[in-house]
This record gives C-alpha cells, structure tokens and sequence, in this order.
C-alpha cells in the first residue's frame, strides 16, 4: 500500500519573505482534513505551530503530496542547497513543502466557509386552514 504524506505552507497576508510561511510537514489525509480542509470548509479558524489563524489573515494555502515523509527528502534537500550557488535564509523544510505533487487545486476548490453558505434543508411549514 502506498503511503502519502502531505505537505501543507500556508502564506499569512501581508508576508513580504518566504521564510515566514507557515508550514506543517508529514501529514496523513486525515490530519489534513481535520486540521486544514474541513476548517476551511466550516470558516473556522486554524493552529500552526502555536499560531492561531483566521482566514481572512491567509493569503494563500499550498499543498503538495510526496511519497517520502521530510526526514527523507531532507538529506537530500541539504546536499543540494549546500551545492547550489544561490544561498537563500529560507529554511530546508520550506522546500519539503514544495516538493512531490501540488494537490492544492484538487482539495482547495471553494472559498473559506463555503460550506456555511450552503442554504440548509429544513422543515417546511404548511398551514392548515380550518374549515
């Protein structure tokens, strides 16, 4: 069985540095869903290493899908960057976040609290006249 792990940065409005996103490495579907997804579907705000956030304060949501959780891809991310020439105060975990597949179109469709705004089936009311 294949397993997943995804990746999620999120980019606080108003954040002029990569290397202030938020992110939250290693995640299994339902982690996702339960802690970003249904969230966001509900308008309900969200906890990122200690930080609470509305989603009126996010500018941008990313999530991407790897098949290697960071402890994997983080080695290799080191040895690259140590060989690059650019050198960049964005941190190696950042670029965990944009490795793999971007799944971000798939799960994010609707804007925060769209299922809030989902006119609810209620009870109809009828009324009888007497005769």
């Amino acid at each position: 069985m294949r397993v997943a792990y995804f990746h999620v940065r999120l980019t606080p409005t108003g954040q002029k540095k990569l290397s202030g996103d938020e992110l939250a490495l290693d995640l299994s579907q339902e982690q996702l869903e339960e802690r970003f997804l249904a969230p966001r579907r509900e308008g309900r705000p969200i906890t990122v290493r200690g930080r609470t956030y509305e989603w009126d304060d996010i500018e941008r949501i990313a999530v991407n899908e790897t098949e290697e959780s960071s402890e994997e891809l983080l080695p290799r991310i080191q040895t690259e960057r140590r060989g690059s020439k650019t050198k960049a105060a964005i941190p190696d975990e950042w670029y965990v976040a944009e490795r793999g597949r971007d799944v971000t179109d798939e799960l994010v469709r609707e804007p925060p609290g769209s299922a809030l705004a989902t006119p609810a089936e209620g009870p109809y009311l009828f009324h009888a006249a007497a005769s």
